[in-house]
């Protein structure tokens, strides 16, 4: 009996701590991060947000940034291609750089709105107009990470180049 409550009550120290950890967009990269390290790519796919890719061509076609996401962590996509993963840069980003990871500001907003997801998906369309505080980014160079808060809780939306934060560390 109280090896079984010590169970019960370690699977739920064990649920609350990754609970917590995706009520911020650094919680979400280092469950991200930790997951794919132990390649548990199918508990990756719950932090992702599930949008449609809008390409009317090319190897994306028809695909959710969800699937493309997953494709790059399992090294399906090059490291050093669109969507690629990069462990190392996610790392250094998540636990030495965290504080570069921010609120989108109005003039990346204005920026991305024109040319990226919001323009394509109408819930992402909706929180950039009415609750532009729940989409954060990280965005130095030509890396950047797209996360948006759904329900309390963040979801990766996009990345692009993260192989580069690594390089300029």
């Amino acid at each position: 009996m109280t090896k079984r409550l010590f169970c019960a009550v370690l699977a739920l120290m064990i649920w609350a701590s990754t609970a917590k950890a995706q009520k911020t967009a650094v919680g979400l990269l280092k469950t991200i991060y930790k997951l794919a390290e132990k390649k548990k790519y199918k508990k990756i796919n719950r932090y992702l947000y599930p949008g449609k890719v809008n390409q009317r061509s090319g190897r994306f076609k028809g695909k959710t940034m969800a699937e493309i996401i997953l494709a790059g962590i399992k090294g399906e996509i090059a490291e050093y291609d669109d969507f690629g993963y990069s462990a190392k840069s996610l790392k250094i980003l998540v636990y030495q750089r965290p504080e570069e990871i921010k609120p989108i500001s109005k003039q990346q907003l204005k920026r991305f709105g024109k040319s990226f997801s919001f323009s394509y998906d109408p819930y992402l369309s909706e929180i950039a107009k009415n609750h532009p505080q729940d989409i954060w980014v990280y965005h130095k160079g030509i890396a950047f990470i797209l996360m948006i808060k759904v329900k309390k809780r963040f979801k990766l939306v996009t990345w692009h180049e993260i192989n580069h934060i690594a390089k300029n560390n």
